[in-house]
This record gives C-alpha cells, sequence and structure tokens, in this order.
C-alpha cells in the first residue's frame, strides 16, 4: 500500500527485507518483530518531522548494518590472509633451504669442475708446451742437418767443380796443343803433297793435253743433257707455277665464299636474336592479351550469369572444348603451363558463351537485365584479334623454321674449312695474332705459387683455372697475345702499350671482384685485407705484374696449343723481363721506364692510374751468344689504380740475384759458358777433322786419275825412247810411292785425331752428364725447400689454429666461472635480504 499524501511504502512488509532476528535498533526493539516497531514505516499518527527523523534513523541503521556485516568479512578474510600469508612463508623458507642446500651442492659441483678444468688447463699448456718445443727441437734438428748436408754438398761440389775446372784446363790445354800440332803437320805435309802434285802435273801436262778433246767433247755433251734438263724443269716449274697460280686463285675464292659465309652466318644470327627476341616479347604480348581477354570474357560471364542463372550452362562434355587449344593455339604458347591454362580458359569461356540458350524476349528480360550484353560485331572483332594473333605466331615460327634451315645450310657449307665447326663458334674469344713491332712484354706471375700447390693441389688447380679463365676472357679486348703459360705464370705480348697498363690495373680490381673458393680466402696469402679507411684492396691471389719492352725476337714458326699457335719471344727484354718479375711482389705493378714512355703517349686512356718511380736498379738478362750474364741498370715505375692505393709495398731489393748454383757454388752462366765452349771447339775440331778427310780423299782421287792416265798413256809409251820411258816410269812410280806413304802417314795421322776427338766427345758427354746431375740434384733440392715450405706454412697454420682453439677455451672457460661467480653472488645476497 502507498500513502496518498507522499507515495511511501506502508503495510506490514513494506521494507525490503524479510522480518526476523535481527540486531537492536537504537529504540531497543528488534527490527521485524512485530509490525508498529519499523520505523522506516509511516505512522498515521506521527508527525511529518518526526516520520522523516525515523526515515533518517532507519537509513542510518541499514548503513551501519552494511558496514558491521563489511567489517566482519573483512577481519575473515584478513583472517584467511593471514593464514595463507604464515602458510606461504613457510613454504618459501623450506623451498629456498632446498634451493640453497642445492646450490650449494651445484656450487661444491662447478668448484671442483672448475679445479679439473683448471688442471687439465694446466697440462693441456704444458702439453702443447712440451709438443711446441718438441717440434721446435726437431725443426731445428732437421735445419742444422740440411744445413750440414748443405755444406757438406757444397763443400763437395766445389771440390769436384775445382777438379772438373783444373781437368778442363788441362783438357783445353791439351787439346789446343794438340791442335796447333796437328795443324802444323797438316799444313807441312799438304806443302809437301802440293809441291809433289804440281810436279805430277807438270809431268803429266801433255797427257791432260791429250785427253783435252775427250774432255771437251764430254764436255759438249754433258752442256747438251744439261741444257735439255734444263729446258725440260723450266717447263715443269712453269706448268706447276700455273698449277700454284690456279690452287691460289680457287684458295682465294674459297677464303672469299667463307668470309661471306661468316659474314651472312653473323647476320643471320643477329637476325635470330631479334627474332628471339620479338618472340619472346610477342608472346609476352600475346599472354597478356590472353589475360585481358579472360579477365574481359569473366567479367562478362560473370555480369550475365548474374543477370540471368537460368542461361548459365556447363559445357565440360563438349568434344570441341579439348580439341579448341590444340587447333588454334601455337605450340610455343602451349608450352608455356600458364599461358595453356589461359588459353583453355578462354576456350571455355568462349563455349559457355556458344551453348548459351536462347535470350528471351525484351520485355521478359527488361526487369531482370542490369548489364548491357555485348553485341555479336564485338565478339566478331574479338575473334578476328584472336585469329590475327593466331596467324603472326604461325608467321613467326615459320620464319624460325626458316631462318633455322638457313643456318644449317650456312652451317654445312662452312664444315669444308673447319673440321671442328661447333667447337670453332663456341671458342671465344678470338685468338690474338702475335704483334711484330713496338711489342709490351707483360709476365703475370703468382708469388710463391709452386709453396701454395704444393700445400693443396686441388685447391690451387681450381682457383688458377678460375684466375686464367677470367684474364683470357679480357684478353682478346685488349689485343693481348698468350706467348705461354703454366701453373703459377704467363707471358703476354701487346702491340698497344696503353692496353697493356690498362688490362694490367683494371685486372688487378677484377680479381678483387672473383668468386674465390672460401678455402683459399682463409689462407694468409688470400685472405681480405682492408686498409686504414676501411676499403677492400685485398681479396684472393696476390697477382704480380711487370711491364717491360725493348729487343726481342719472334720465332716465325708458331706452336700449336689447343687449336691455336702461340709464337715464342726471345731477347735481352723477354730475360730482363724474367728477372723483373722476380723482384715484383704480390699485387704489384712493376713497369720499366721504357715500357712507361710508350705508355703515356696516349696518357688519357690510361684511367685512374698513379705511377711512382722506384729508381734504377741492376737488371740481369742473359747472353746466349757469350753465355754470360749482362747487367743494365734500367729506371722502374710502380704502377698503382687510384682504387687500390691503400696497398703497401717493400721496396724492391737493389742486390741483384746471384745466379749461383746452390750445391756446386758457382755461377751457373760460367758452367754453361764452359760447357758451350768445350762444345765448340769440339764442333771446330771435328770440321777440321771434315776437312781434312776432304783433302785426303781429294788426294786420293787425284792420285786415282794419275794412275787412270797413266794406264790410259801406256798406248802412247811405244813412241818414247825405251831409255826416256824407263826413266820416266821410275820417276813415276817414286813419287806415286812417296805419296802412298805421306797419304799413309795423313790416314794415321787422321785416326789419331779422330781418337782425340772421341776421347774429347766422351769428356764432354761425361761433364753434361755431371751438371745434368747437379741440375736434377738443384732441382730436387728446390722440390724440398718447397715441400719444407708447405710443412712449415701446415705446421703454423695447425700451431695458430690451436691456439686460437685453447684462447677460445680459455675464455669460455673464464666466462663460464664469471657467470658461476654472479650466479652465487646473487643467491648470497638473496640470503642475506
Amino acid at each position: 500500500m502507498q500513502s496518498k499524501c507522499c507515495g511511501k511504502t506502508t503495510g506490514v512488509y513494506g521494507a525490503d527485507r524479510v522480518p526476523g532476528n535481527y540486531i537492536k535498533t537504537l529504540t531497543g526493539v528488534v527490527r521485524g518483530e512485530e509490525l508498529f516497531s519499523r520505523p522506516d514505516l509511516e505512522r498515521p499518527w506521527r508527525s511529518a518531522d518526526i516520520q522523516r527523523s525515523a526515515a533518517t534513523i532507519a537509513l542510518k541503521e541499514k548503513e551501519i548494518e552494511e558496514l558491521m556485516r563489511l567489517c566482519s568479512n573483512l577481519r575473515t578474510e584478513l583472517g584467511n590472509t593471514k593464514s595463507d600469508a604464515r602458510f606461504l612463508e613457510y613454504s618459501v623458507t623450506e623451498r629456498s633451504k632446498a634451493q640453497l642446500t642445492e646450490k650449494q651442492v651445484e656450487i661444491d659441483s662447478l668448484q671442483r669442475r672448475v679445479n679439473e678444468l683448471q688442471e687439465e688447463k694446466k697440462e693441456a699448456a704444458a702439453a702443447t708446451e712440451s709438443q711446441i718445443r718438441l717440434l721446435r727441437a726437431q725443426a731445428e734438428t732437421d735445419t742444422l742437418n740440411s744445413k750440414t748436408e748443405a755444406r757438406l754438398a757444397t763443400e763437395r761440389c766445389a771440390e769436384l767443380v775445382k777438379a772438373f775446372q783444373k781437368q778442363l784446363e788441362d783438357v783445353k790445354a791439351a787439346g789446343v796443343r794438340e791442335v796447333k800440332f796437328v795443324e802444323g803437320l797438316f799444313a807441312a805435309k799438304v806443302d809437301e803433297v802440293t809441291a809433289e802434285l804440281k810436279s805430277v802435273r807438270e809431268s803429266h801436262k801433255a797427257l791432260e793435253e791429250h785427253h783435252h778433246e775427250v774432255e771437251s767433247q764430254s764436255s759438249n755433251m754433258v752442256h747438251r743433257v744439261e741444257a735439255d734438263y734444263k729446258e725440260r724443269l723450266r717447263a715443269s716449274e712453269q706448268r706447276v707455277e700455273e698449277q700454284r697460280q690456279e690452287y691460289e686463285i680457287q684458295l682465294a675464292k674459297e677464303r672469299r665464299e667463307k668470309e661471306s659465309a661468316v659474314g651472312e652466318l653473323k647476320r643471320i644470327n643477329e637476325k635470330l636474336t631479334i627474332l628471339l627476341a620479338d618472340k619472346e616479347e610477342l608472346l609476352q604480348k600475346l599472354n597478356l592479351w590472353n589475360s585481358y581477354l579472360l579477365s574481359n570474357l569473366d567479367s562478362f560471364y560473370h555480369s550475365l550469369i548474374a543477370a540471368a542463372p537460368e542461361l548459365a550452362v556447363d559445357p565440360i562434355g563438349d568434344v570441341q572444348l579439348q580439341q579448341v587449344p590444340e587447333l588454334y593455339a601455337p605450340r610455343c604458347v602451349l608450352e608455356d603451363p600458364k599461358s595453356k591454362v589461359n588459353v583453355e580458359r578462354i576456350a571455355y569461356r568462349v563455349t559457355q558463351l556458344k551453348l548459351l540458350k536462347e535470350f528471351p524476349t525484351i520485355g521478359e528480360t527488361a526487369p531482370r537485365q542490369s548489364a548491357k550484353p555485348p553485341t555479336a560485331a564485338q565478339l566478331d572483332q574479338l575473334l578476328e584479334s584472336q585469329e590475327r594473333l593466331r596467324c603472326a605466331l604461325r608467321e613467326l615460327e615459320d620464319q624460325q623454321r626458316e631462318l633455322g634451315s638457313t643456318v644449317q645450310s650456312f652451317t654445312s657449307r662452312l664444315y669444308f674449312f673447319s673440321d671442328n665447326l661447333e667447337e670453332s663458334l663456341r671458342r671465344v674469344p678470338i685468338p690474338i695474332p702475335p704483334p711484330l713491332r713496338d711489342v709490351v712484354f707483360v709476365c703475370v706471375c703468382v708469388p710463391n705459387g709452386r709453396v701454395l700447390w704444393a700445400a693443396d693441389t686441388e685447391l690451387m688447380r681450381t682457383s688458377v683455372q678460375l684466375l686464367y679463365s677470367t684474364l683470357r676472357l679480357k684478353m682478346s679486348e685488349y689485343g693481348c697475345h698468350e706467348c705461354y703459360s703454366d701453373d703459377v705464370s704467363m707471358l703476354l705480348a701487346f702491340a698497344d702499350a696503353a692496353a697493356a697498363c690498362r688490362f694490367c690495373t683494371e685486372s688487378q680490381e677484377w680479381l678483387i671482384r672473383l668468386s674465390w673458393p672460401d678455402a683459399l680466402l682463409q689462407l694468409p696469402e688470400a685472405q681480405e685485407e682492408r686498409s686504414g679507411s676501411g676499403r677492400l684492396v685485398y681479396r684472393g691471389l696476390r697477382i704480380s705484374m711487370a711491364l717491360h719492352a725493348g729487343e726481342a725476337y719472334m720465332e716465325p714458326t708458331g706452336i700449336p696449343l689447343n687449336g691455336v699457335y702461340r709464337n715464342h719471344f726471345y731477347g735481352k727484354a723477354v730475360s730482363q723481363l724474367v728477372h723483373l718479375s722476380s723482384l715484383t711482389q704480390g699485387g704489384q705493378i712493376i713497369a720499366s721506364l721504357a715500357a712507361w714512355n710508350l705508355c703515356v703517349r696516349r696518357k688519357h686512356e690510361l684511367g685512374a692510374v698513379a705511377a711512382t718511380s722506384l729508381g734504377a736498379l741492376p737488371i740481369v738478362s742473359f747472353n746466349s751468344r757469350s753465355g754470360t750474364l749482362e747487367k743494365q741498370s734500367i729506371e722502374l715505375l710502380h704502377i698503382v689504380p687510384k682504387a687500390l692505393q691503400g696497398r703497401s709495398f717493400k721496396p724492391p731489393g737493389k742486390d741483384v740475384s746471384p745466379p749461383v748454383s746452390s750445391l756446386t757454388g758457382v755461377k751457373e752462366s760460367v758452367l754453361a759458358a764452359e760447357v758451350s765452349a768445350v762444345e765448340a771447339q769440339q764442333k771446330r775440331i771435328h770440321d777440321a777433322l771434315a776437312l781434312l778427310r776432304e783433302e785426303c780423299s781429294s788426294i786420293q782421287s787425284s792420285v786415282g786419275s794419275l794412275v787412270a792416265r797413266a794406264r790410259a798413256g801406256l798406248s802412247q809409251f811405244h813412241l818414247l825412247p825405251p831409255s826416256e820411258m824407263v826413266a820416266q816410269m821410275n820417276d813415276l812410280y817414286g813419287v806415286m810411292e812417296k805419296v802412298a806413304v805421306r797419304a799413309e802417314d795423313l790416314s794415321a795421322d787422321l785416326q789419331d785425331a779422330t781418337h782425340a776427338q772421341e776421347e774429347l766427345e766422351a769428356e764432354v758427354k761425361g761433364i753434361k752428364n755431371y751438371f745434368e746431375q747437379q741440375e736434377t740434384a738443384a732441382t730436387r733440392e728446390d722440390d724440398l725447400r718447397t715441400e719444407t715450405e708447405a710443412v712449415r706454412r701446415n705446421l703454423d697454420h695447425m700451431l695458430q689454429m690451436e691456439r686460437d682453439q685453447h684462447r677460445a677455451e680459455t675464455e669460455r672457460l673464464q666466462l663460464a666461472l664469471q657467470d658461476r661467480e654472479n650466479l652465487i653472488r646473487k643467491v648470497y645476497e638473496s640470503q642475506l635480504h
């Protein structure tokens, strides 16, 4: 019930709570105990102020009850929280004690492990030091043994060389004395024989006059025969010349045909390249066109089906749908899977449009149509455009087939001029002919190449092949002729000095950007190095290059190699270039003043380079005529590209490396000169003996002719008086006996000289064999030195790796120990807190 005056709640249960036993109010009445004890209810006998104060008191009592209830809840929660806190504190304490126990155990184990690791570290350090001392002692022992053996061998070789020089001088002196004696003896005997021959000629002059007529007749007959043979020879030479001219004309014609065919082939290749590019462009445009058609057809079909869903058809079972792509699409389009899918989808959409049901009338479709369908003219235009593209693709394929047949025909014609045309067409670059004048030589070398080859053969084979293939690709661009190449060096010849300098400077920049093997880049001789500014200056093999120009000669006959001819150059300039290359360091370019003067004529073509003078150095060259070494002071310059100015090099040594044999202690040029002198002396003696033999044979032939003439004159001796006949015959027999005796003496002397020559040849052969053995021993020593250097490098590398590994392990253990100490410190601090 509600009062009409104030609208408040009245009645038995007008409050929000159900009557019950609650806390007493300030009036001393339990709330809800009886009806009229509720102060919040309106009482008719109360005034308005009393009623308002009673309502206020009731509200305050409600708030007090709520606050008391809230305090009771808070006390309950506080008690629960305290009990939970005590339980949590107890559990945390127990857990901390367990963790501290575990940490203490772990700390003890870590301490033991650290002690063990320190002991192992000390043992490893001691073992490493002992191994290093052992290896060092072994290396020192080997070095001392090698030095001792080398010293003994050097002393032995020096003794042998001294003995050989003494024997050689004795042989020379004996040979000179023997030759002088033989020459004097031969001269005296020749004079005697000549005088006797003159007397014999004077005594038999009459017989010569008698036979003069016969000789003249014979000479006339010989002249006639010679004239006849000369005429025949002239006719045959004329025929040969005519045939040669015909062959030359035919060869020139074939060469012109070959050149024209090669030119036509080049033009055809260019056209083929253009057509292939056009084909690719046309295929791209066709793919774009197909995509454009497909998108338009899809949008048109979807809009049409959206406007009239009952017109949708599914032409999967249609036979034409499977045949349309193969009949109307070019083969080159169907080879691309994406293009083939586009063509099949276009055919699918076109087939759907063809198989659409008849359109309803305009009145029926007017409410449904929201998009305007394409007209028949537009569809016809679309089909015509597609047909034109199809025709263009067919024409392009026909042109490609015709071009292929033309190239094949020209190729078959060119097979006449080359046995391996495909290889010759694939071979790039074109070989450059050797230059003939103003030749600038470049020597490309890999310093310490033999040591690197001995250390890792497969790695160096890969790296050198990569190096040479890169350089050879650029040689044809600069007109370079490759004269010689081996595993560690190349000799190149340029007709243009500026091109040679440009090739060297740009090659140093090319080689930095090569994709060298990772194993090579880890070697100290090929690892990356940067300048102070952070610019990359070294990467990969350090290649030294030397330029020189001067007196040189070329052998006219080339050496065939890999289908090309390499011409060999020799002379003073080449010999000086070899020594100049030995002074050049890895990554350095050194040029002589003669070569640089040829380069600066076109300085604007050299690019950004800097030239620094290194001064004049004595450069050694070998004179093959005299067999000696010649020194010449040559001004040298250091050339460096601007991009590689961060490279630093040691100044070249001004002392010339002595060309002394490491085993004999004697200059190799002196040994070669001695052997050459002995061989020349042997050749002169052989020539003198040959002349003496010819003279002896001529004397014997003269004596034989005299005997024959005497026998022929026997038929006329009967005309002479008997006394004169007997006297002449006695004189003739006496002269013949003297000539025979002298001829026998001369033959004996010739035999003695022949025996002496044979002995000298045997001695020279023995000397040559000895020097060949010495050269073999020197080569073996160089190989052993190279192998020793490679072993030393490997040993140093292994020691460095062991040191790095030991350092890394030590640092790791120190870091682990530091982490453990930090962890212990944190645990200790947490316990304190």
